[in-house]
C-alpha cells in the first residue's frame, strides 16, 4: 500500500466513489505508517467515511454520526494508531457515565489481542501497551475526577453531547497537544455544536449519516423512521444538530374544521378542558367529546374567581358536562375544590346537575406537563381531534404555532420542556386549555371502558323481606326507616 504525498491526484470531492477509490490507495499517513501496519494486522477495514476522519492532520477531529455507522470502531483504531505512534503517552476516555464506556472497553480489548503486549486492568479501567502507553476511562458524573490528569496521547469523549459542558472545561486543560476526538450522535445544539461549526484551523469536522455507511440496515432504519418524529429522525439517522427550540405543533391542517355533528349524550359524554387565568393570563374554556370533538367555548380575563366560576358551573349545565379537568396550578386548586363542593351540594338536592369528577392535572410538575403535552402532539398529529372554527379558532391557531418545545441536557439525558416563547404579549392558555380538554377526553374514555356495575334488585328486596320478619318491632323513624333497608 503506497503512502499519500503531496503530487498524489486529488479526487473530485464531489463524487463519493471518487474519494472511496482514492482513499483505497492512499489512506496511510506516512508518520503513522510503522504503526497503521501493527494495527491493520487485526480485522478492521474502514469504509470511506472512517478512513477520512483517520487520515486527517486535524488536532481536533469532531465525529457526528447516525447510530451504528461506525463510529466507536473508528474511535479505537485512532486509540490504536495514537498508543503505538506515541510511546508512553497517557489516553483518556471521556464518557457521560461509566455505563456508556462498555461498548468502548469491549471494542479496544477485543482489537488488543491481537496487538502483542497489552494488558487490560478491570479495577483502575486501565489499558497498557507494551511501549509504555495507557489508556483510562473517567466518567463525568462526578466533579473534579479528572482534575491532576496529563494528557499526551489522545482525548476522546464518546456521547459527548451528553456530557455537561462543566466535566469537559474540566478535563480540557490536561489534554497539553494530546489529540482531540469527539464522537456523539447530535444531542440540540450544545458545546459540541459549537465545536462542529467552529472555524479553527486545528478543527476537522465529519458526519456520518445512516444512508453513508455500508454496514447499516437501511430498511430497518424506514421501519424506525415510521414511528419517530421527524425531529428525532433527524438526529437519529442524518447526524442533524437539530435546533433546541422546535415547534410542538408542526402541522395542525388536519385539525380545524367548519362544523360537528351534533351529538347526544348517550352518543358521546362531555368533558371541559380548563386553563385559569392568572394576572395577565386568560381563562380559556374547552368543550371536549369522547369522540374528540373540541370548541373553545370561552376566553376572558381581569373577572374575579367567584364571577369565573359562575360562567363555568352554567357551561357545565349548558353542555351536559361531566368530567371537567383542570389546570391545578396556582388558582387553580381553588376552582377545583369549589367545582367539587358545588357538585356535592347539587348533588344532595338531585337538581340533575351533570357533573360528576373533576380532574386537577399538576402542570407545575415540569415531567407531567411534559406528559399532557406531548399526548396532545400526538393525537393532533394522527387527527384524533377535531376543533371547530368559530370566532376563538384563530387564536388557538396562532398560539399552536409558536408553541414550542425546549430542548436541553440534564444528568445525561434529553429533556425537552414546553411553553409559549417567553416574549411580553404572547399567550398559550388556549393551547393549555386544548391540551386538559384532551386528557378529559381520555378519562372519559377509560370511564367508559369499564363495564357497568350490575344491581340484583331482586337480592335487595329478598335481603329486605328477610330483616322485616326478624325485626318485626322496628317501625318508622329507625336508622333505614320504617323498617326497611329497601323500598
Amino acid at each position: 500500500m503506497t503512502s499519500c504525498s503531496d503530487s498524489a491526484p486529488a479526487p473530485d470531492l464531489s463524487d463519493l466513489e471518487q474519494i472511496a477509490d482514492f482513499l483505497d490507495e492512499h489512506w496511510e499517513r506516512p508518520p503513522a505508517a510503522l504503526a497503521l501496519r501493527a494495527v491493520r494486522q487485526t480485522d478492521f477495514d474502514p469504509w470511506w467515511g472512517q478512513r477520512l476522519a483517520l487520515r486527517s492532520p486535524a488536532t481536533w477531529r469532531v465525529l457526528v454520526a447516525a447510530r451504528q455507522v461506525g463510529k466507536s470502531y473508528l474511535a479505537v483504531q485512532l486509540v490504536l494508531q495514537t498508543a503505538l505512534e506515541r510511546p508512553g503517552s497517557k489516553s483518556i476516555l471521556l464518557v457521560p457515565t461509566l455505563r456508556h464506556a462498555r461498548q468502548p472497553i469491549a471494542l479496544l480489548r477485543e482489537r488488543c489481542r491481537d496487538v502483542p503486549g497489552c494488558e487490560w486492568n478491570a479495577t483502575d479501567r486501565r489499558m497498557t501497551f507494551q511501549n509504555g502507553s495507557v489508556w483510562e476511562v473517567y466518567s463525568a458524573e462526578r466533579e473534579g475526577s479528572t482534575r491532576g490528569l496529563t494528557i499526551t496521547g489522545l482525548l476522546w469523549a464518546d456521547e459527548a453531547a451528553l456530557i455537561p459542558i462543566r466535566a469537559w472545561n474540566e478535563i480540557l486543560p490536561a489534554s497539553g497537544n494530546a489529540l482531540k476526538l469527539l464522537t456523539t450522535t447530535p444531542a440540540g445544539k450544545n458545546w459540541v455544536y459549537d465545536e462542529f461549526v467552529s472555524g479553527d484551523a486545528e478543527h476537522e469536522s465529519f458526519r456520518f449519516r445512516s444512508s453513508d455507511s455500508p454496514h447499516v440496515n437501511h430498511a430497518e432504519i424506514e421501519r424506525c423512521r415510521a414511528s419517530m418524529t421527524p425531529e428525532f429522525a433527524a438526529q437519529e439517522f442524518e447526524a442533524e444538530f437539530v435546533d433546541g427550540l422546535i415547534l410542538a405543533f408542526p402541522d395542525t391542517a388536519g385539525l380545524f374544521v367548519g362544523s360537528l355533528p351534533e351529538r347526544s349524550l348517550d352518543e358521546a359524554s362531555v368533558g371541559l378542558g380548563i386553563d385559569l387565568g392568572k394576572e395577565q393570563d386568560w381563562t380559556v374554556v374547552t368543550r371536549i367529546n369522547s369522540l374528540g370533538e373540541a370548541e373553545i367555548l370561552g376566553r376572558w380575563r381581569h373577572e374575579d374567581y367567584p364571577t369565573t366560576t359562575q360562567r363555568i358551573v352554567d357551561l357545565i349545565v349548558q353542555h351536559g358536562v361531566s368530567l371537567v379537568c383542570v389546570d391545578k396550578a396556582q388558582a387553580g386548586s381553588y376552582l377545583a375544590d369549589e367545582l367539587r363542593r358545588i357538585q356535592r351540594e347539587r348533588k344532595r338536592k338531585r337538581d340533575g346537575f351533570p357533573l360528576e369528577e373533576v380532574v386537577a392535572y399538576e402542570t407545575f410538575s415540569q415531567a407531567k406537563k411534559t406528559v399532557l403535552i406531548e399526548t396532545a402532539r400526538g393525537d393532533v398529529q394522527h387527527q384524533r381531534l377535531k376543533v371547530l372554527r368559530n370566532d376563538l379558532a384563530p387564536q388557538l391557531h396562532y398560539e399552536l404555532r409558536r408553541f414550542q418545545g425546549i430542548k436541553r441536557v440534564s444528568q445525561g439525558r434529553e429533556i425537552v420542556s414546553y411553553g409559549c416563547p417567553q416574549i411580553h404579549g404572547e399567550h398559550d392558555d388556549c393551547v393549555l386549555s386544548l391540551c386538559l380538554a384532551n386528557w378529559a377526553r381520555l378519562k372519559l374514555l377509560e370511564r367508559e371502558s369499564q363495564p357497568a356495575r350490575q344491581i340484583d334488585i331482586a337480592k335487595f328486596v329478598r335481603f329486605n323481606a328477610r330483616w322485616a320478619r326478624e325485626n318485626p318491632g322496628l317501625t318508622g323513624g329507625g336508622l333505614f326507616g320504617g323498617g326497611r333497608i329497601f323500598s
